[in-house]
């Protein structure tokens, strides 16, 4: 009951409402890959746990152990971190907007925003690729989503999200719509 209080209310079915995200497409290849690294990842970090505990029990460390430790979980941490935001990068809906989550960041818009959705080109650094992406329109802007439509060339194109096979891609626009549509915009 605490998280509704601070979210403003005491409702605990619209409070996990707010919380609880759907993703909208399926998991490309890439983050079947991704799902294995950071699962590699999490292994690996038992694995020096362990092996720090048995040395800390008598071993020799040939650096401060404090060193070594603030090192290894530092890189360790930024691994799983990354690791776990390309992991869940993609379009997630609920009842109440749209969550648009990169490796960097997360947006979110609420579904009385969300105007449309538009098939274009995905964009680096202002440049056209070649593969599509699903654009969301809204009433203060236009934003490319990290979801791409996959193609058979190897000209430029970004790897930061989930490419889909255009079966996949096309039933995720249309799904998309079929949301905005029902919530009344």
């Amino acid at each position: 009951m605490i998280s509704g209080v601070l979210m403003g209310t005491k409702d605990r079915k619209t409070v996990t409402g707010r919380l609880s995200w759907k993703r909208v497409h399926p998991m490309g290849r890439h983050q079947l890959l991704l799902g294995f690294f950071l699962g590699f990842g999490v292994l690996f970090t038992v694995v020096i746990s362990a092996s720090l505990l048995g040395r800390a029990g008598g071993g020799h460390w040939n650096v401060h152990p404090a060193v070594g430790i603030a090192v290894i979980y530092g890189v360790l941490a930024v691994w799983l971190t990354f690791v776990a935001r390309m992991y869940l990068t993609g379009i997630f809906v609920n009842d109440h907007g749209l969550r648009l989550r990169y490796v960097f960041f997360t947006r979110t818009l609420p579904w009385a925003t969300v105007t449309g959705f538009d098939v274009r080109p995905a964009r680096i650094f202002d440049t056209d690729t070649d593969r599509q992406a699903c654009w969301v329109s809204t009433t203060s802007g236009t934003y490319e989503t990290p979801v791409q439509l996959s193609s058979g060339t190897a000209a430029l194109q970004k790897r930061s999200g989930p490419v889909l096979p255009a079966d996949d891609f096309n039933r995720m626009v249309d799904q998309l719509e079929r949301h905005r549509r029902s919530r009344g915009h």
